[in-house]
């Protein structure tokens, strides 16, 4: 990450454009305890891209992590 980057804050509305979501799934996110780390600036909330990045490649784990669960269970059922 570059250091124009690393001092980077998003804002609710910039996250969301980022992830292709509504702002309100972020609220409601940060609610349940979901989505990236952000904090509270005053009154606003502000997201650093270094969390951001971070978030997105747990979720890529994730993924990776439930694909290979999937396919064990679908090949534990096949007829052997």
């Amino acid at each position: 990450m570059n250091a124009e980057n690393e001092y980077r804050h998003l804002t609710l509305e910039e996250l969301a454009t980022r992830l292709g979501i509504a702002v309100q799934t972020l609220y409601q996110w940060r609610s349940q305890g979901k989505g990236p780390r952000g904090m509270k600036i005053g009154r606003h909330v502000r997201f650093r891209v270094q969390d951001v990045v971070a978030w997105e490649e747990a979720q890529l784990e994730a993924d990776d992590d439930r694909d290979e669960r999937r396919r064990e269970i679908i090949e534990s059922r096949l007829p052997r």
